[in-house]
């Protein structure tokens, strides 16, 4: 995608045609681009909401949330890219926001270990991305979080600091703990499911902020659809070796068993298993 292809769309962002098609391309970004990409979509967003904002926003407040959601998406998207300070901003008041709007944290601890192959470097940065976390003030419920005898507003912050007292087994903590937290604390009874399921999303982030854990094999996109493409031929292969057409007009059963071992290990190789 060239941003040169839909700059005329940004001339006018109080239209709801020119919203749809800054939306469509601004998904393809989020969902399928690289984070350089989300940082000139991202650039080239904010440039028009600094001159149109308070007009969108006060003639359609609707359409200005709307607008805010895909620039903090994108943000998140562009997030490796950008500035120290941008970053510190958008984990200090952005990062449950985005949560909610449909963020997904695993993908950026992904992008990290995909980007740095030493771990130093990533847990490094990881540390500072803690401090961050750790004084985010964005608000999850409606009820004061008691931490060790003292009430707060439930902050994110505040969340964070209750889980990291929360009695563990082990110092290294994940899913059990997790669970064990959302499923014990008395500040977590008062919250909804949809609450408790973006508190959990916050608490998975922070563990792997912690821990530095990198995945076995760490597979980018482009890999995972080859993956996809591969199983659904695999899927039709032994179809076909069960008594479907044969893959190969009238080739012996063990050709097709040899094709399908062969996409195997094709597979096995790409994805490291």
């Amino acid at each position: 995608m060239k941003l040169t292809d839909i700059q005329e769309y940004f001339l006018n962002l109080s239209s709801a045609d020119n919203f749809e098609a800054i939306k469509l391309q601004a998904d393809g970004v989020i969902q399928a681009g690289d984070p350089a990409d989300a940082e000139d979509f991202l650039n080239l967003l904010s440039k028009s909401l600094s001159t149109q904002g308070a007009s969108v926003q006060s003639s359609n407040p609707q359409l200005y949330d709307q607008y805010e959601v895909m620039w903090t998406l994108l943000a998140f998207k562009a997030f490796p890219t950008l500035e120290s300070n941008d970053q510190e901003n958008l984990l200090k008041t952005r990062f449950l926001f985005a949560i909610q709007n449909g963020f997904n944290p695993d993908a950026l601890v992904n992008e990290y270990f995909l980007d740095y192959k030493d771990d130093s470097v990533v847990k490094n940065k990881f540390s500072i991305f803690v401090k961050y976390l750790g004084m985010n003030a964005e608000r999850l419920g409606s009820n004061t979080v008691e931490v060790e005898g003292k009430k707060y507003l439930p902050e994110l912050r505040y969340w964070i600091q209750d889980y990291s007292k929360f009695p563990s087994k082990t110092p290294k903590r994940g899913s059990v703990e997790r669970l064990a937290y959302i499923n014990q604390s008395g500040n977590v009874r008062s919250l909804t499911q949809v609450y408790r399921q973006a508190l959990m999303k916050v608490l998975k982030f922070y563990d792997d902020l912690v821990n530095v854990d990198r995945p076995r094999k760490v597979v980018d996109e482009e890999d995972l659809e080859d993956a996809r493409e591969d199983m659904e031929v695999l899927a039709q292969a032994w179809q076909e070796a069960q008594g479907g057409a044969p893959l190969v007009s009238q080739a012996p059963n063990q050709q097709v068993g040899l094709n399908i071992d062969q996409k195997l290990q094709d597979l096995r190789n790409r994805v490291g298993r």
